[in-house]
């Protein structure tokens, strides 16, 4: 065997045939190493996905001998795999707070950067960089991470943000859909502290009229009050 076999994401039933001669006849399994996971031989998998790559060994037994093993690495490469909520998801904020999306893929090669893309409720698209929004971008090994980051959102925030990532092999796209809820309108304020100011001056001209009734207040002294105005 090659010491590296390289195999395309997407790829069905990918399987790797050791082969090994002894007498007695051997018993031959695979292990990855740096785990605990063993498979069968030929070594199969019926989908190739990024997370299958890794170093395995093919290890050969037999009784009364040292066993004899033999190291392949498997090289996944391919366009970009996105991570976690597949091509659309939603996100709701309130007015004034602040909102980070994340974009995640996985690939071999790693595109070169993330792609972002604003479209408003009228259907306008904005393209977005590091001149017009708060963009972060990080790799590692064949993760690569982008997050956009939108402080005190206002309504007009509200839209669909559209992540792309790029290789040789192809693209893929996720759709962040932002929906930010209103906070309570200034006039609404205002309006409850003009009742709530209404009400209690009601409620003290009430108390004073009870309070004339009971004699609490000296009527003829309100009487002369009002003759001298």
């Amino acid at each position: 065997m090659e010491r590296k076999i390289t195999i395309q994401q997407g790829n069905d039933d990918f399987s790797l045939e050791c082969q090994a001669d002894g007498n007695p006849e051997p018993r031959v399994k695979w292990w990855r190493k740096d785990t605990n996971l063993y498979w069968e031989n030929p070594l199969r998998f019926h989908r190739v996905h990024y997370d299958i790559e890794g170093t395995y060994q093919c290890v050969a037994i037999n009784n009364g001998f040292p066993q004899s093993t033999k190291d392949v690495h498997i090289d996944v490469i391919g366009k970009p795999y996105l991570d976690g909520q597949g091509n659309s998801a939603m996100t709701i904020a309130a007015a004034g707070e602040t909102v980070r999306i994340d974009c995640a893929v996985t690939a071999d090669p790693l595109p070169s950067n993330m792609e972002w893309i604003w479209r408003n409720k009228y259907g306008m698209e904005t393209e977005l960089d590091s001149t017009t929004a708060r963009i972060v971008t990080t790799r590692r090994n064949q993760k690569m991470t982008s997050t956009l980051t939108i402080p005190d959102v206002v309504v007009k925030d509200s839209g669909d943000y559209v992540c792309k990532a790029t290789n040789m092999f192809g693209s893929v796209m996720r759709n962040i859909h932002l929906d930010i809820e209103e906070s309570i309108p200034n006039v609404i304020v205002i309006t409850s502290i003009a009742v709530g100011a209404i009400l209690v001056v009601t409620v003290a001209a009430v108390l004073v009229i009870i309070a004339k009734r009971k004699g609490w207040i000296c009527t003829s002294h309100l009487d002369a009050t009002k003759e001298s105005i």
